[in-house]
């Protein structure tokens, strides 16, 4: 991981571009680690005044973009893992955000838990509901979901980490000016 914030810090200084910066990050993986170790990543940049999202994934999880006013969409985007082939082909996609748009940012460790009657919890339910869990305010969100998988969990011992991370997608020209 240390190995992985330098490549990120030193490669974003040359091109902030997802998709190619994920590609040079790949390339000292796979020479370096030999195949011996791999990283899933995805990468996204917000642009705050254009509100355009660009993105690329290495083998990680599917966001789920939470629109205002329409259903949850993952937003696809396929590579294998960095390190993994010689060849990986990283695609950039973008979207353009609009006000109170939320992505939810996780690991697989909060769809592949147990619920008490020893069913994973899955995509469909995520999506289904944490929705109505999603506010601005990204810390609430993040515990109300917290709170959300413990009850369908027990809250017991967890079989993988688990992250999540919100963006509340607020354009500049709708913060208001301090006085």
């Amino acid at each position: 991981m240390a190995m992985a914030k330098a490549l990120v810090e030193r490669e974003c200084e040359i091109d902030p571009t997802p998709d190619i910066l994920l590609a040079n990050v790949h390339r000292v993986f796979y020479r370096t680690l030999k195949r011996k170790r791999m990283m899933t990543c995805f990468l996204g940049l917000l642009d705050p005044v254009t509100c355009i999202f660009s993105f690329a994934n290495a083998g990680h999880n599917f966001p789920f973009l939470f629109p205002a006013n329409a259903p949850p969409t993952a937003l696809e985007n396929t590579a294998l893992p960095l390190g993994s082939l010689k060849k990986n082909p990283f695609k950039l996609d973008q979207l353009i955000l609009s006000i109170h748009d939320r992505i939810l940012f996780y690991t697989d460790g909060l769809v592949e838990a147990h619920t008490l009657d020893g069913s994973a919890i899955g995509y469909q339910r995520m999506t289904d509901e944490i929705g109505p869990l999603l506010e601005d305010d990204p810390q609430k969100s993040c515990k109300s979901i917290f709170s959300w998988h413990r009850g369908l969990t027990g809250g017991g011992q967890q079989e993988d980490d688990i992250t999540v991370v919100i963006v509340s997608f607020t354009p500049r020209s709708s913060i208001p000016a301090h006085t």
